[in-house]
């Protein structure tokens, strides 16, 4: 009984407030529609950290076997039906990197898992500083904004 009548309240309350009501009716399925201008075929490109630790084998004719060459190889040539690659090498800037907790996700998982130091986690620290700051002029700029309008 008690969550039917949060239920109602909540009803009551997306009622009045109609601009938030409707700015959730439009967006939900505005972002699925970028998602999918995005991504049209539903295929995207993933970023795979491959460790070749493989020093490789010495063969009797003086030549060098690596077999952690070939893997990497063999991984890049994997593609989605379509012809896009599955697996890329280089670092790709998608939709996800506007969002900070991306970047310090992959900080502390280069950090605990690889032993990375200040220098390698560099690119994440200065992305995450730059969104922040982005984050906060336009929150401040919104504050003022809304301030001097109620003023």
């Amino acid at each position: 009984m008690r969550l039917l009548s949060v239920f109602r309240k909540s009803l009551r309350e997306q009622r009045r407030d109609l601009l938030g009501l409707s700015l959730v009716l439009i967006f939900a399925p505005a972002f699925v529609l970028l998602y999918r201008l995005f991504y049209p075929s539903g295929s995207m490109a993933y970023n795979v950290l491959v460790l070749n630790q493989d020093v490789g084998a010495q063969l009797s004719n003086g030549e060098r076997l690596s077999g952690g060459d070939g893997v990497i190889n063999a991984m890049r040539a994997v593609t989605y039906p379509d012809g896009s690659p599955l697996l890329v090498g280089d670092r790709v800037i998608g939709l996800y990197d506007i969002l900070p907790p991306t970047h310090a996700v992959a900080a502390m998982n280069k950090v605990f898992t690889l032993g990375a130091g200040l220098d390698d986690v560099a690119y994440e620290l200065i992305a995450m500083l730059v969104i922040s700051l982005v984050t906060f002029a336009v929150g401040v700029w919104l504050f003022r904004r809304m301030q001097l309008k109620a003023q």
